[in-house]
C-alpha cells in the first residue's frame, strides 16, 4: 500500500482569502482556510474519492486555477518520489493514473499481483485483462499503410514511430483521433500530422522510460512486504500449531502453507483462529500424515532389509515382501501410530521384531489357501471336492515378470522381479496408497502375482495328446505315461521340449504368435 510522507507546510497563496466554495453541508461550514489545510495534507486518493461526493467539491477540487496548489501539495505525499505531472498531461489526470488502481476503461478495480508493471505509461492508462482485448490492436488500419502485407507483422517505414507500440500493441484511441484528422486530401498537412504525432510519441516514450523506474520499486516494495506479512502470518499459525503438541519438525514443512487461509497478507488474530483453527489443523493433518508416513515407512525398510527378510522367509512357500508387511495389521498398527511422535528405526525393531516371523508364516499361509481358492475356480473344479487343485496338471503358475513359472510343488522361490511403479494420485490419502508410493510397488495380489498358463491350450493340448482328459489329469498320471513329447513346428532344430512340463515355457519362448503343434512319439520294439 502507498505509503505517506510527511504532510508540507507550504503556505496559502493570497488568493485564497476569497470564497472559493460554496457554503452548504457540515464539512464546507469550516473556515476556510481550515479547510484548505486539511485538503493539503490528504493523500491524492482521498481527494479523488472526495471529489465524488458531491457535485460542489467536484466542482472546486477539479477546477485547475483553484485547486491546483493543493493537488501539487498532496503529491508530495506520494511514496518513493514520483515522476513530475508531464507537460502533456494535467496534474488530477496523472495523479489518478498513479494511485488509483482502477481499469481506465470500464471502471472494475484492479487486483495486480504486482509481479510486472501494471500501468501502461506510453497510453496514460490502466487495463484489466478483458478490457486490453477492446483497446488494443497488433497492426495499424491498411487505410495508413496501404498494400503494404508482403510481411505480415511489420509496418510501413513512414509509419515507424508515428503511435506508440508496447509490447506489439497500439493503443486503439490514438489510432482513432488520428484517423479524423488524417481525412485531410492535402499532402503538406498530412506530413504535418503525422510529424506532429511522431513527436508526441517520441514525448510520451521518452517520459514512459523515466517513470518505469518509480513503479518498478513501488513493485518490488509491495512484493516484499507482501512476503513480510505472509510470513508473519504463517508464523503466528506454525506457533499455535505447536502449541496444539506438533513437534517443529513436522510444522517446518512447506505443505500446508499453500492452503489459503494461510497464504494471505492479514494479520492473524485470536478471534479469527478460534474461527478457522480446526480447520487449518484438519489441513495440516492431511498434509504432514504424508508426511510422516513416508518417513515410517523408510525407516521400516531399514529396519528390515531385502537381506534379513531373506532369512526369515527361506523356509516360507511364500515371502511377502516389504510393502506387504507394511500392509500387516500389527504393523500397521504400529505405523498408524500418534502422527505427533515420530517413530526411529530403533522403535519399529523393538515393537515388530519378536513377532515378525509368526506374522510373515500366517501371511504365507494365508496367501497359499488364497492362491488354491484361485486355482480351484480358475480350473473350474467343484468347490467341495478334496482333491489338491496344486495336484491337477493344467495348475501351471506363471508370475507377471515371467520368472516364476511351473507347477506348485510345495515351494516356490521368492519372486524378486522388479515391479513396475505405482501410480500414485496426490489426492489419495489411503494408507494402502502410501505404502505403494513410499515402496515403488503394489502389493502381492493372487490373480496379479501368479496367473494361470495363459488360455489354458497349450497344457490342455498337450494332455490331450497323450489321450488324458484336461479336466482330470493331474500331474502325476502325466509323468507316468509313456511317450515323448515332440512341437512338430520345430521338428528340424533342436529347440524341443524336454517333457510335457516345459510344454508352457517352449510355447511362451518360440510360439508367441504361431500355435505350437505336438506330437506324442512312443517308443516300440
Amino acid at each position: 500500500m502507498i505509503r505517506f510522507k510527511s504532510a508540507s507546510t507550504t503556505m496559502l497563496p493570497n488568493e485564497v482569502g476569497k470564497s472559493l466554495i460554496p457554503r452548504n453541508g457540515a464539512l464546507l461550514d469550516l473556515p476556510l482556510d481550515i479547510f484548505l489545510e486539511i485538503l493539503k495534507i490528504v493523500h491524492p486518493l482521498d481527494l479523488l474519492h472526495l471529489s465524488r461526493t458531491s457535485k460542489t467539491l467536484r466542482a472546486f477540487l477539479l477546477n485547475r486555477n483553484r485547486a491546483e496548489f493543493i493537488w501539487r501539495a498532496s503529491f508530495e505525499l506520494i511514496e518513493d518520489s514520483p515522476p513530475k505531472c508531464p507537460p502533456y498531461a494535467s496534474q488530477v489526470s496523472w495523479i489518478r493514473l498513479l494511485v488509483e488502481e482502477v481499469c481506465h476503461a470500464c471502471f472494475a478495480g484492479l487486483e495486480h499481483d504486482y509481479s510486472s508493471n501494471p500501468i501502461w505509461w506510453e497510453f496514460g492508462a490502466r487495463f484489466c485483462e478483458k478490457c486490453c482485448v477492446t483497446q488494443f490492436v497488433q497492426k495499424l488500419p491498411q487505410e495508413l499503410t496501404g498494400s503494404y502485407t508482403k510481411k505480415p507483422g511489420r509496418t510501413a517505414a513512414r509509419w515507424v514511430g508515428v503511435f506508440p507500440c508496447v509490447s506489439g500493441c497500439y493503443f486503439a484511441k490514438d489510432i482513432d483521433l488520428f484517423m479524423e484528422k488524417y481525412t485531410v486530401s492535402d499532402n503538406l498537412r498530412r506530413a504535418a500530422l503525422i510529424q506532429d504525432r511522431r513527436n508526441r510519441t517520441t514525448e510520451l516514450t521518452d517520459y514512459a522510460r523515466i517513470c518505469r523506474p518509480w513503479m518498478e520499486r513501488i513493485v518490488k516494495a509491495r512484493i516484499d512486504k507482501r512476503k513480510e506479512l505472509k510470513g508473519a502470518r504463517r508464523a503466528a499459525i506454525q506457533t499455535k500449531f505447536h502449541e496444539a503438541g506438533w513437534p517443529p519438525s513436522l510444522t517446518n514443512s512447506q505443505d500446508w502453507h499453500k492452503h489459503h487461509l494461510v497464504n494471505n497478507i492479514r494479520p492473524l488474530t485470536d478471534r479469527e483462529w478460534n474461527k478457522i483453527g480446526p480447520r487449518l489443523i484438519d489441513h495440516f493433518k492431511d498434509c504432514m500424515k504424508n508426511t510422516v508416513m513416508s518417513n515410517r515407512f523408510r525407516a521400516l525398510a531399514q529396519a528390515f532389509p531385502t537381506a534379513n527378510l531373506d532369512k526369515l522367509t527361506q523356509h516360507l512357500a511364500f515371502a511377502p515382501r516389504i510393502v506387504d508387511i507394511a500392509l500387516l495389521p500389527d504393523v500397521r498398527a504400529v505405523l498408524e501410530g500418534d502422527l505427533k511422535v515420530e517413530i526411529t528405526v530403533e522403535d519399529l525393531k523393538a515393537a515388530l521384531e519378536s513377532k515378525l516371523p509368526d506374522l510373515l508364516a500366517s501371511w504365507s499361509s494365508n496367501f497359499e489357501t488364497q492362491l488354491r481358492t484361485h486355482t480351484r475356480a480358475a480350473l473350474d473344479l467343484p468347490l467341495d471336492s478334496a482333491a489338491d487343485p496344486f495336484e491337477y496338471a493344467l495348475a501351471y503358475f506363471v508370475c507377471e515378470k515371467k520368472c516364476c513359472k511351473g507347477h506348485f510343488t510345495g515351494k516356490r522361490n521368492p519372486c524378486r522381479a522388479p515391479r513396475g511403479w505405482h501410480v500414485w494420485q496426490s489426492e489419495s490419502s489411503s494408507y494402502e496408497d502410501r505404502a505403494a508410493m513410499s515402496f515403488s510397488c503394489n502389493p502381492f495380489t493372487v490373480k496379479d502375482m501368479f496367473g494361470l498358463e495363459p488360455g489354458l491350450t497349450v497344457l490342455s493340448d498337450v494332455i490331450k495328446c497323450y489321450g488324458k482328459d484336461p479336466k482330470t489329469a493331474t500331474c502325476a498320471e502325466m509323468d507316468a505315461a509313456p511317450g515323448k513329447l515332440a512341437c512338430m513346428r520345430c521338428v528340424m532344430t533342436r529347440n524341443q521340449p524336454k517333457g510335457w512340463r516345459d510344454a508352457v515355457e517352449h510355447s511362451l519362448m518360440f510360439h508367441s504368435s504361431l500355435k505350437p503343434w505336438w506330437k506324442v512319439e512312443v517308443e516300440t520294439n
